[in-house]
């Protein structure tokens, strides 16, 4: 039984990353991972109802409580057309993402926050991308829900070494995520994610593509500054409090456009585009929690609105 599992309690290979866990020095195959990531826990749904005063139980309808099996720990009520994927099954379901290829996954980063409710993990893939003289690999990650905050997602993200900037360009003609839904024929779902993402090549090729345009496209020094506010805009009656946030998110991006790792390519439409990676990855929270971090790489690996809003206003440049 593993500890109960939060954000302190994850996997990492090497070096600590941006949102925080415990560090090895090789990456696991999915057994090891599981217990080092604090995943080796089950979800059951059980009837929902209350003990009335005579000790009797009414059971609600079609009403579930979905819950941690050692600790009954509580995550939601659904119905019966929930369906439960288990931790260890999401590690399954990435491992049979590549059996074709002859690859046996190792994990670099997994874990749980809110108790175990949200849980997720990367693999990384052999491939690797030169783009501008820096290295970028490519990972296979899950995220997994057990309270209704969001569906089973699948998908591949490139991720510059140099700095662990995660990279999440849409691709036209190329799907880099897959959602399903915890309902229907979840097993139909998962087959049919597992033939969208084993063509991962169609993703990273086109990558390296958007890489290249983007490479291509010269920023003049005097228009960084509308790009920013472009980015970054103040709200209609934004009251001071918001205007002065966003006037530190700016400075903040300044101020990443400005760090060496990005000297050779700063006046590219790359550069503009990882130094919005790099404040969304390591940037200052506004509000600092717990969870923060991981959060923060869910919400990245999901698709960040502020890397495509960046990616697209690199495109419209003229």
């Amino acid at each position: 039984m593993g500890v109960i599992p939060d954000n302190r309690k994850a996997l990492l290979v090497g070096e600590k990353a941006w949102w925080g866990g415990t560090i090895t020095e090789e990456a696991q195959y999915a057994e090891e991972a599981i217990k080092i990531a604090g995943l080796d826990y089950e979800v059951e749904a059980v009837q929902a109802g209350a003990c009335e005063e005579d000790g009797t139980f009414t059971a609600y309808p079609n009403k579930y409580v979905i819950r941690r099996v050692h600790d009954k720990a509580p995550y939601m009520i659904a119905s019966d057309h929930y369906k439960i994927v288990q931790p260890a099954k999401c590690f399954e379901f990435a491992d049979e993402l590549v059996k074709d290829h002859d690859i046996r996954l190792q994990y670099e980063t997994a874990g749980a926050m809110f108790n175990g409710a949200v849980l997720w993990l990367a693999a990384r893939l052999p491939e690797t991308l030169k783009i501008a003289g820096d290295d970028v690999v490519t990972y296979i990650f899950l995220r997994q829900t057990f309270d209704g905050s969001g569906c089973l997602l699948a998908g591949i993200t490139p991720q510059r070494i140099v700095c662990q900037n995660t990279l999440t360009l849409a691709i036209q003609n190329s799907q880099r995520v897959c959602k399903m839904r915890h309902t229907g024929d979840l097993d139909a779902k998962v087959k049919q994610a597992q033939t969208v993402l084993k063509l991962h090549k169609t993703y990273t090729e086109g990558f390296e593509k958007e890489a290249e345009k983007l490479l291509k496209i010269r920023i003049a020094e005097h228009r960084f500054d509308g790009m920013i506010e472009n980015l970054l805009p103040y709200p209609k009656e934004a009251t001071q409090r918001v205007i002065n946030g966003i006037d530190n998110k700016r400075c903040e991006l300044r101020l990443y456009m400005d760090v060496p790792d990005l000297a050779n390519v700063r006046s590219t439409g790359w550069g503009f585009y990882n130094a919005v990676s790099d404040m969304v990855c390591h940037g200052e929270a506004g509000r600092k929690t717990q969870t923060e971090q991981s959060n923060r790489l869910i919400k990245v690996m999901d698709g960040h609105d502020l890397l495509q809003k960046a990616h697209d206003l690199v495109l419209a440049y003229n």
